[in-house]
Formats: structure tokens, sequence, C-alpha cells
């Protein structure tokens, strides 16, 4: 004898938006979590503000304090129905003074700064975590399953990291100083701003494996500048 709770109506509707509902956190934990991975790996330096260890995915990370106010308000407008895409450029500062006289790192900004007729930021990467929606009812696809891949693309970005040519970047501007680093910008958009120097020919892409959910397809992709004239004698990066 079936349930009269399990064969009503409304039960099935509530059931297949959790259903939904659930993957989709998953996917705005995922991002986040990649994002926070990246800012560890190419932002923080001697100085910064961070927030506290967290642990999620497996992984401790810590990052900026300053960038977790901008993904909080993504996470609200994500989930709240925009599905936007999530964006971080790395860029380097030609502006960035010698360090004799260069301002506290506690003092100032890990954002990039508009304004400026010359664009002042060389864009290293471009991060971008899109979410696809699907037209229609999507496949069925278990909640675990759909966890345990965003769990592997995150552990596949964190490994994919220091393969990347801007590492031995961030690493040249700590070995000159631990209170250098590099610049980041938040957006729902890949287009560069006035003030960037866009990546150039020398550019390369790399697509990490796309992971599927009962509503959408989650797409994660690195835009990077294959060659990085560095030199940590004098800071400037053409």
């Amino acid at each position: 004898m079936s349930c009269g709770l399990i064969e009503h109506p409304s039960y099935r509707t509530l059931m297949r938006a959790r259903v939904c509902f659930l993957p989709l956190q998953y996917v705005c934990n995922a991002f986040v979590k990649i994002t926070q991975v990246v800012a560890e790996a190419r932002l923080l330096a001697q100085g910064v503000k961070a927030r506290p260890m967290k642990k999620d995915f497996l992984l401790a990370t810590r990052s900026p304090e300053e960038l977790e106010e901008e993904l909080s308000a993504w996470v609200r407008d994500f989930l709240a129905g925009s599905r936007q895409s999530l964006v971080i450029t790395i860029a380097a500062d030609s502006a960035t003074p010698e360090p004799e006289h260069a301002p506290s790192p506690r003092g100032g900004s890990l954002r990039m700064q508009s304004g400026g007729q010359v664009p002042r930021y060389k864009v290293l990467e471009r991060w971008v975590m899109r979410y696809e929606g699907l037209q229609g009812r999507g496949e069925e696809i278990p909640a675990y399953n759909v966890a345990k891949q965003l769990f592997l693309l995150v552990r596949s970005v964190h490994s994919c990291l220091r393969m990347l040519p801007c590492h031995k970047t961030v690493s040249k501007l700590r070995c000159k100083d631990p209170s250098l680093g590099l610049k980041y910008r938040i957006s729902s958009s890949t287009a560069a701003e006035r003030y960037e120097q866009p990546l150039g020919g020398d550019s390369a892409e790399y697509r990490f494996g796309d992971v599927d959910t009962p509503s959408g397809r989650v797409i994660v992709m690195v835009q990077y500048a294959a060659t990085v004239r560095y030199n940590p004698c004098d800071g400037k990066i053409p």
C-alpha cells in the first residue's frame, strides 16, 4: 500500500524542486571555493588581511578578506536567480612602486583601481565559472553524483595552478619582496576594462571537464598569458 503523502502531486513537485536546488547550492559553493583557491595562490602576500582558514571540499584555504565581501554579494544574486557567471581576473600592476617606497599592504587594496588613460594592469589569467541552465526538464542525476564531480573539479583547479605561467610570476614577486603581489577584479563578464592590457596573441585557454546537473551544466575554464616577460630587478611587466 502506497503512502498518500508520496503520491500527492504537490509532494512530487516539492521533491523535484529540492533535487534541483541542492545541485545549485553545490554549484554555488564550488564556484566560491575555486575563486578562493585561485585567490590564495595568486593574491595572498605578506601583510594582506585574510579570512580564517576554512576547510571545505576537503581542502583548507585562506583568501583575502576584501574578496569575501564581493563573493557574498555574488552568492546572494546567484541563488536568487541571476545565474550570472563568476569571473576573477588576475593581473600585474605596472604601477607597483619599488619596495622601499611602497605603502603598507595593510592599508591598500588588492582590487584593480579604475581610471587613468593608460592601461596599467597586465592581465595574466582570467578564470571563468559559468552555469548554463537547461531548457525544460533535465536529466535526473543524483545529488551525490553532482557533489562528487564538483569535488573533483575543485581539486583539478587546485592542482593546475602550479602548472600555469602565472605561478612563476608570483614566485618572482614574492622573492623580490614578500609584500608584493598581484591584483584582481571580480565580474560576470570576460570583457576587459579600459585600464587593463588584455590577453594578447600568445594567450591560451584550458577548459576543465564539464559537470552536468539536473538543471544545467557547470563550465570552468582559465584564459592565460602563455608567456610573461618579467624582470624581478625592476618590477616591470611589459
